[in-house]
């Protein structure tokens, strides 16, 4: 309910003072409407194929003002592909994906979109999400928190993933986001 429609993204682009655009949809279900934004556009619009926040926010930080577009757009979509990204919420609802079984109100943990563990405790089922992800030593893991979750709670989760994955890197970032406890990025 939240996604744009072709015409809200070509609106966006229309306010933009500069020749070229690169468009970071950073959902799946909203890369079919940037792509056919793109096709409309009257100025050079390019879609990067950023399914998930996790992964525009890479794009984002690949981005160099001082390059060519060409250039930037090559270093964006390659940064896509370096991103294993994960979700923790509540399940709203009972459900069975994939093997996976979990009771409304439980906590489920996505990867990659796919439900890959559920349980009643939010910092296990993080650990476990964070497990299949098989971080290597010198991986970043970045854990954005939730608004239905406290920065004392999201600091003491961080705490844990570092004691579990010695020689990574974690940061905890507040992204506030409404329905999901933690946005999980593995770098």
């Amino acid at each position: 309910t939240m996604n744009p429609s072709t015409q809200e993204i070509l609106d966006a682009a229309e306010g933009i003072a500069t020749e070229r655009i690169i468009v970071l949809p950073n959902n799946s279900n909203i890369v079919p409407a940037a792509e056919q934004a793109s096709s409309l556009s009257p100025r050079p619009m390019t879609v990067i194929q950023s399914k998930t926040i996790p992964q525009g926010i890479a794009a984002l930080l690949a981005f160099n003002p001082q390059q060519e577009f060409e250039i930037n757009v090559a270093a964006m979509t390659e940064s896509t592909s370096t991103v294993v990204s994960g979700a923790i919420c509540v399940a709203q609802r009972a459900a069975e994906l994939g093997g996976v079984r979990v009771a409304e109100g439980q906590i489920m943990g996505l990867l990659e979109r796919e439900m890959v563990v559920a349980g009643d405790d939010r910092t296990a089922v993080l650990l476990e999400l964070v497990a299949r992800t098989a971080p290597e030593e010198g991986s970043l893991i970045t854990l954005y928190w939730g608004a239905d979750t406290r920065e004392d709670e999201a600091g003491e989760a961080a705490g844990v993933v570092r004691s579990r994955f010695p020689g990574v890197e974690v940061e905890v970032v507040f992204g506030g986001q409404p329905h999901y406890n933690y946005i999980v990025s593995v770098e």
